[in-house]
């Protein structure tokens, strides 16, 4: 009988808590809500690092269907290119991952059935707030399996080895696309080179139509229509955007012109 009213105060305080007049949570609770803070950052970490494995070969895709385009079509920058379209999608898969909600309630039933725990962690949870004996009891049974948790031995990382598999052939393959020439590579210097070509002879015909302005030779009407030429050839030459055939044609039309317009004779005439 000297026991029973210990035990009595005991289950009053532990009343008191649950119903929220104590100041803070029981000590069964506290141990349980602690194992679950770090149940939850291990299965954040198994979550990540299993679906990065397993979505790691669409990245890699991404990167080689980027690659393998630029081989039919000229792109350029197509190696930053390629890895921006990568990298983005692993950084959408990561914050994805990292986003998800996991509060304790959600982390309790994932406890409870991998780990087999037969509902303890869910049911003390749903019954935090409860004071009767039996609710007492279930809650300190949850507590003593909880403090016998040890989350890294727990909860291992599983890695998906098949998708592994994939993302291997898949980064052999973006390898390769990288390594290996392009041929769209040259069709690009060209393009380049031909662009070049047709902004100097813009920049030529520019300085040339200075000089038809302080042409004293020619009459007013004969240098309007001379200068307007000469604007439309320089607006055509910067319109040509490395299309090789416009390009090398306006090019040519223009070397024509300044050669002419340059020989006073032919001015003349």
């Amino acid at each position: 009988m000297e026991h029973t009213p210990s035990l009595a105060a005991s289950s009053a305080r532990d009343a008191n808590f649950s119903s929220g007049a104590g100041p803070e949570r029981p000590r069964d609770l506290e141990l349980i809500h602690g194992r679950l803070r770090s149940l939850r950052r291990r299965y954040r970490l198994v979550d990540v690092t299993s679906g990065v494995s397993r979505w790691l070969w669409l990245c890699l895709a991404a990167t080689a269907a980027v690659l393998a385009l630029a081989r039919v079509v000229p792109l350029a920058a197509d190696l930053q290119l390629a890895l921006g379209v990568g990298v983005a999608v692993f950084l959408i898969t990561l914050v994805r991952l990292l986003a998800r909600r996991m509060p304790d309630s959600q982390v309790a039933r994932r406890a409870d059935r991998e780990l087999a725990l037969r509902d303890r962690l869910s049911t003390a949870l749903a019954f935090a707030e409860g004071g009767d004996q039996l609710v007492l009891r279930q809650r300190a049974d949850a507590a003593a399996v909880a403090a016998g948790i040890d989350a890294r031995g727990a909860v291992p990382v599983r890695l998906d080895r098949r998708r592994l598999a994939v993302a291997a052939a898949l980064a052999l393959a973006v390898g390769v696309l990288v390594l290996a020439p392009n041929p769209q590579h040259e069709q690009l210097a060209v393009r380049r080179a031909v662009q070049l070509a047709a902004l100097q002879q813009a920049e030529m015909i520019e300085q040339l139509r200075s000089e038809l302005r302080d042409e004293q030779s020619l009459a007013a009407d004969e240098q309007a229509k001379l200068d307007a030429e000469l604007e439309q050839l320089a607006q055509r030459l910067r319109s040509s955007r490395g299309r090789p055939q416009e390009a090398l044609a306006a090019v040519a039309d223009a070397e024509r012109q300044t050669a002419a317009l340059r020989d006073p004779a032919k001015v003349q005439r």
